[in-house]
């Protein structure tokens, strides 16, 4: 396992700073026996979804929602192979030879979607707004009603993903590609990020920090966005790995009993094996809290180490505009919590790159009032028995009048700076002056190419801007610059 460490922990693609060696992280390995509960009797399929709600299939199709309510669809709805929720509210269901949505009456109609795509994916994901599916060695990206193929010239790639990943401050989808590499996508151009060279993983997930997480040849490896990869003492032959984007750390199937990793801290649990004497039973997955959902003989249990929170109110990368009451949610509520708004810096990854910790009054965001752009929303809770824990989320404000300083530079850091920024061989587009000066052509380029046929920007991205993007850039014109 050793000379896999060594191969991975230098990448070519993302290299680290001169100097030593880093040192490896300080495993904290304990036991502990996790909270299980049982939520429904025995199941045919269960999916977490957006939201923190569960899908099951037990005495027929329901939603489980965070409050415990129970929601029945469809008798007709199968069992799916996938399921997520879209921003509109509306389930997505993906079955053998279908792609089904569930709209508030619970009923099933196929996905317009499918007549979009050339096959039947058979993977399917949700990450800040956007839906990703896969099928063979095609990846598709749906966003803002515009579908794309992200692939790599160079190679195929194989229909299994992991969306959510990090490479420095970029956002990846982690997907296997030749002679058994993992590669990082950037999941706006599609742009090879990164590659861990003959990783042969048999699987990977990838945690709320972005670092990805696989299994090869029996052992547990954590990719941190530096591009440091380190193994990671699961103390049993690893198999299985599995982890949500939106929730700290991962579960990992092992010769033992199942593990759960969060930071550096690797807890073996006391959670019985299942049926076919393994660590966990046919059927598992890990829900936006990072709770266990697992499918056992007589009922469906879900296990928890730890106390996760999560925030109702606002979903993963929905962007608000009107006032809005935000609640937290989990197996184990605080006694206090504090709410405060910090502005993401262009650039960086926002959970890490942020200003300020403006307190909210109460527990409302009123975007008119802290002004539009990207936010860091976090709760600093505390428990009866005085325990503490942290939670935040990466959210899009909408203020009335686009600014330069909120809306459009932010825009210019994530969609332009690579090509456009300061001492570029490109036109240097990082201030407010070059953007005014500028604007017609950048209007051309961004927002209509299209109708103009200007050759379109981004470079290199065929499906442009987003139209909520679009949209941002004409209405700070129409505000005359502010």
């Amino acid at each position: 396992m050793w000379l896999l460490v060594l191969a991975c922990a230098r990448e070519a693609a993302d290299p680290p700073g001169g100097g030593p060696d880093p040192a490896p992280p300080a495993w904290i390995v304990t036991t502990a026996a996790p909270a299980v509960e049982s939520v429904a009797g025995p199941t045919t399929a269960a999916a977490p979804v957006l939201g923190y709600a569960l899908l099951v299939w037990d005495i027929g199709p329901r939603l489980i929602g965070p409050d415990g309510a129970s929601t029945d669809l469809d008798p007709s709805v199968p069992p799916p192979l996938a399921a997520t929720r879209a921003h509109t509210g509306e389930l997505i269901l993906l079955t053998e030879t279908d792609l089904l949505t569930v709209g508030g009456d619970g009923l099933a109609s196929p996905s317009p979607l499918l007549e979009l795509l050339p096959e039947v994916p058979r993977t399917l994901a949700e990450f800040e707004g956007d839906l990703w599916l896969g099928a063979g060695d095609r990846l598709w990206r749906w966003r803002s009603g515009v579908l794309a193929e992200l692939h790599r010239e160079d190679q195929p790639i194989s229909g299994h993903f992991a969306v959510g990943g990090r490479v420095g401050a970029r956002p990846v989808v982690w997907v296997e590609g030749a002679d058994g590499a993992l590669v990082g996508l950037d999941v706006d151009d599609g742009a090879g990020r990164a590659t861990i060279g003959a990783a042969n993983a048999d699987d990977w997930a990838v945690d709320d920090s972005g670092r990805l997480w696989f299994t090869a040849g029996g052992a547990l490896f954590r990719r941190e966005a530096n591009g440091d990869v380190w193994e990671v003492p699961v103390g049993a032959e690893a198999w299985w790995v599995e982890g949500s984007p939106y929730a700290p750390g991962v579960w990992v199937e092992t010769a033992g009993a199942p593990v759960h990793v969060a930071g550096d801290v690797v807890t073996e649990t006391t959670v019985g094996p299942g049926a076919d004497g393994r660590g966990l039973p046919t059927g598992w997955t890990v829900d936006d809290l990072g709770r266990l959902i697992a499918r056992r003989s007589d009922a469906l249990t879900r296990t928890t180490v730890g106390r996760p929170l999560g925030i109702l109110g606002i979903l993963p990368g929905e962007a608000r505009e009107v006032a809005t009451t935000v609640s937290l949610v989990g197996p184990e509520l605080p006694a206090e919590v504090t709410w405060t708004l910090a502005r993401c810096v262009p650039g960086a990854w926002c959970s890490e790159g942020h200003e300020g910790a403006n307190p909210l009054a109460g527990d409302a965001v009123d975007p008119p009032a802290w002004g539009g752009g990207t936010w860091w929303l976090a709760a600093e809770a505390a428990f009866g028995d005085g325990e503490t824990a942290a939670v935040g989320r990466e959210i899009r404000l909408i203020s009335e009048v686009a600014t330069w300083l909120a809306d459009v530079e932010p825009l210019f850091e994530l969609r332009c700076a690579a090509c456009h920024g300061a001492g570029s061989n490109a036109t240097p587009l990082d201030t407010k002056e070059s953007w005014i000066t500028f604007y017609a052509s950048i209007v051309d380029r961004t927002v209509y190419p299209e109708e103009t046929l200007a050759e379109p920007m981004p470079f290199g991205d065929s499906d442009g801007l987003p139209q909520a993007e679009r949209e941002l850039i004409l209405a700070w014109g129409d505000a005359d610059f502010p």
